[in-house]
């Protein structure tokens, strides 16, 4: 019997009467869904290893001899005693049966492209994957799907095509057969027949509505006409009563333009009359007037004549004047110039001062200088005699401890003494030095001080004569506006 590895009943349904199928031989493997069974090969005694292999019975011929049933798991089992336990027929040849569950749910039958075969029932079209977990019948329908009924037990193409169009556009599909009634496809037509009709009705009360709109928009147009027409009608009426309105003040202002054209002729009337007296007037005045221009003319003869002889005296006086003016600025020139080199003078004679002032600066720092070396050397003598002092009295003391105590206290005494003396003279030629410096330095700061007034006393002296200046050129100007006032009085 040709081995069948996989006993899964998932394409057709079994027929459960005939009991557990033989799926494998001893030490075949194969896969169950359901319980797995091992019995002997044959009824026959003779089908032990050593004699040739006999047909194989059905379970219904080998259920009276030694047989064990298991739970098959998800996996490929090994046709031996070890699964289950125990050789129920030590030496004989043996075999494996399935006995498969009913199945109670639809199948996978194809995926999109593929034929669905044997399928005695209807088949479900719907979405493969979503978010990369493949779907069930239930998650599958929980979207859009399509179905078609199919009793045939013929192939099925599952294709857009032939399920009536693609439920799910850009995702692969597949297809499942429901071949045990698992969905009640009688409560799906009625569902889609209520659907259809709530679909209908739906449609209906949209059209209702966009019936309604349309009328209410009619509605809404017919007034707007009518409000349009009205408003025409009124501004039509409007226009009327203003060019009556604008007839009659045409007319008046036709009327009141008679009336003023008539009063102006009589205006223009009575401005010629007037016009006539004012040109013989005028002429009457033009004729006096050309007799006194003649008149006029003699006397501006005379004037101009003597206007002439005016104007030489006043060249003359204007000559005069510029003579005195060009010699009251020469002298102003020397006056200046004179001021200028006084300034040069004064200028000189700071540089002179600020120089001798820089000198002293530098005698005063270089005196400075000297004293701090000369007390500083005589500081550094003064150390080296009290160093040479403290040699003398260890000296002294030395030998005076080796001759006697009294010798030796005297010469202390004596060496002491002079070395006291001494530091007295230096620290009085000390004091004559700093005196001197004292003197120097109070005299060099006299000298500035003299120094000072003087510029000061210059400074003075310079502000007086600019003041004197001044008021002689004020004199001067005052002396010229009087000549040249009393020139012109003459």
């Amino acid at each position: 019997m040709k081995r069948d590895p996989k006993c899964e009943n998932n394409k057709v349904q079994q027929n459960l009467a005939q009991g557990p199928r033989h799926v494998a031989h001893h030490w075949a493997k194969f896969r169950c869904v359901g319980d797995a069974w091992i019995t002997r090969l044959s009824a026959a005694p003779t089908s032990i290893y050593k004699t040739p292999k006999p047909k194989t019975d059905s379970f219904l011929a080998v259920s009276n001899f030694g047989l064990r049933r298991k739970r098959a798991p998800n996996r490929w089992i090994k046709c031996s005693g070890r699964f289950w336990g125990k050789d129920v027929a030590p030496h004989m040849r043996k075999q494996c049966l399935c006995e498969a569950q009913p199945r109670r749910e639809p199948y996978r039958c194809a995926k999109e492209g593929q034929w669905c075969k044997g399928c005695n029932g209807v088949i479900f079209y719907g979405l493969y994957k979503r978010n990369g977990k493949v779907q069930g019948i239930e998650e599958m329908m929980s979207k859009n799907y399509r179905y078609k009924e199919h009793y045939n037990r013929g192939n099925y193409r599952c294709g857009n095509r032939e399920m009536g169009g693609d439920p799910n556009r850009g995702h692969y599909k597949q297809c499942f057969c429901d071949d045990v009634k698992f969905i009640n496809i009688q409560k799906i037509k009625a569902d889609e027949a209520a659907n259809r009709q709530q679909e209908i009705i739906r449609r209906n009360k949209r059209r209702l509505r966009l019936l309604a709109i349309q009328r209410r928009r009619r509605l809404q147009q017919e007034k707007e006409r009518r409000e349009r027409i009205r408003r025409q009608r009124e501004e039509a009426e409007r226009r009327r009563k203003e060019q009556e309105r604008l007839l009659l003040r045409a007319r008046q202002e036709a009327e009141i333009r008679r009336q003023k054209e008539a009063e102006q002729g009589k205006v223009r009337e009575a401005n010629d009359n007037i016009r006539r007296d004012v040109e013989d007037h005028q002429k009457e005045l033009l004729e006096v007037k050309q007799r006194e221009q003649a008149e006029k003319a003699k006397n501006d003869m005379i004037a101009a004549k003597k206007a002439y002889a005016d104007a030489g005296e006043l060249q003359r006086l204007q000559r005069r004047l510029a003579y005195e003016r060009s010699r009251e600025q020469y002298e102003i020139w020397v006056h200046r110039r004179a001021m200028m080199e006084r300034a040069a003078r004064l200028r000189r004679l700071e540089r002179a001062h600020a120089q001798s002032h820089a000198e002293q600066e530098r005698l005063k720092t270089d005196m400075e200088n000297r004293l701090r070396e000369t007390k500083r050397r005589q500081a550094e003598e003064a150390r080296k005699a009290a160093e040479q002092v403290r040699e003398q009295i260890e000296e002294a003391a030395e030998k005076a401890r080796e001759v006697r105590q009294r010798t030796e206290d005297a010469r202390q005494r004596a060496a002491v003494k002079a070395a006291v003396e001494k530091a007295i003279l230096d620290q009085q030629e000390l004091l004559r030095v700093k005196e001197a410096a004292d003197d120097r330095q109070e005299k060099i700061e006299q000298e500035a001080q003299a120094k000072k007034d003087a510029a000061r006393a210059a400074r003075d002296l310079e502000d007086q004569h600019k003041k004197e200046d001044a008021a002689r050129a004020r004199e001067n100007r005052a002396l010229a506006a009087q000549s040249a006032a009393d020139e012109a009085a003459e």
